[in-house]
Order: C-alpha cells, then structure tokens, then sequence
C-alpha cells in the first residue's frame, strides 16, 4: 500500500482529541477519527494506525486507537459511567453528543448522548444556561451518565468542577485546539482567541 509521506509520518505517533491528523482526501475517517472542513481530527487520545483500503476502495483508512484499549473489549454504558465523547448538534434546549469512549475504554460504535440545559450545572447554581454558550458542534467533552434517557440518547450531565468541554478546534486555525483556561472559556493557544464554554476545570485550578 502506498501511503502519503504526511501519513507514514503520523502512523503510530501519540495523538489527543481534537488534534489534527490530515487531510481527508487522503484517506477514509475510521474508529477514533472524525472530520471537519476537509481535515481529519482525532476523536480519542491514542495512537494513529493506518490500515489497507476496504474492497474496491483506493484510499487508506486512518483510525485512532485508545492507548488502554483492550482487544474485544466490549462495555454497555451504565448510570454513573465517565464518557468522553464530540458534540455534533445543539438546539437551544439540548447538546447531542456522539459518545466515543466510556471511562478509558473505546466503543466500538459510536452511542448517541443528550446534555439537557438543567443538566449542565449543578442544581444550587443560579446561571440562566445558553446551550450556545456552553458547548458547540466539534467540542470534545467529558461527561457522566446519569440516566439512560430515551430510545435514541443516554441523559448526560456535565454538572460537576471535573465535566465539560475539555477540547475544541479553534475558530482560527482549524488544526489548532483550544483548551479551558477557566470554568467558562476556552483559548486558542495559538492566536490567544478566547470562547465561553462549560469547561472543564483545568488541572491547575483543581489542585
């Protein structure tokens, strides 16, 4: 199989969500990986693989792999669980969430979650919730299951100091994540540009 150089380079390398990979008319999106704006992204932390192309495909496919993932792991999501997952969509109510990993283990197959704007905060806060102010499509967050919702999503909750948004692209430079400089913003650390989110709280505060 004849790879990119750009790809041979990445192949096996150590990689954090958001972080980007390339560029997705080289290859195929696999487990781990996702794309935005014509660039690939890593989905989990882990390492970057690359695999021979499907039947009848002419492309690569690139797939992250979670560095404490077990062969034939499998995991069914229960109350309580830490997941980390991207948000693909929010409405003024709610953020959908593309569940990736329950704890330090990769799913296999994405699970949708739902974070409802009573469940962004704890309930003694007195915060009046903009869901566009708190979370957007591409951030990655980290969140607890608290309930297993309806048919479609499992209820999640970001209503403690160490849930939320950990990761997102920067508006600036999609290549670039923005990290929690606070419990309510983001920064690029690249063009200083800042965003409100429900962060989580970075390491440093919580010591």
């Amino acid at each position: 199989m004849l790879m990119p150089a750009s790809l041979t380079r990445r192949e096996g390398t150590t990689v954090v969500p958001g972080e980007h990979i390339i560029e997705s008319q080289m290859v195929v999106t696999g487990n781990g990986t996702y794309e935005r704006d014509g660039q690939i992204f890593a989905a989990l932390a882990g390492k970057v693989k690359v695999e021979e192309p499907e039947t009848g495909g002419n492309k690569p496919m690139v797939t992250v792999g979670h560095w404490l993932q077990k062969d034939n792991t499998k995991q069914v999501p229960r109350v309580g669980q830490v997941i980390m997952g991207r948000v693909t969509r929010i409405t003024a109510n709610t953020a959908q969430v593309d569940i990736t990993c329950l704890g330090d283990n990769i799913l296999r197959q994405p699970c949708s979650g739902m974070i409802r704007t009573e469940d962004v905060y704890p309930k003694d806060v007195d915060i009046q919730v903009e869901m566009s102010q708190c979370f957007r499509p591409g951030d990655v967050v980290r969140a607890q299951i608290m309930s297993l919702g309806d048919l479609r999503h499992y209820y999640l909750s970001t209503a403690q100091l160490k849930l939320g948004v950990c990761w997102a692209p920067s508006p600036s430079d999609a290549q670039t994540i923005m990290i929690p400089i606070s419990w309510n913003q983001l920064r690029c650390p690249v063009s200083g540009v800042t965003a409100n989110r429900k962060c989580a709280q970075p390491k440093s505060d919580a010591q």
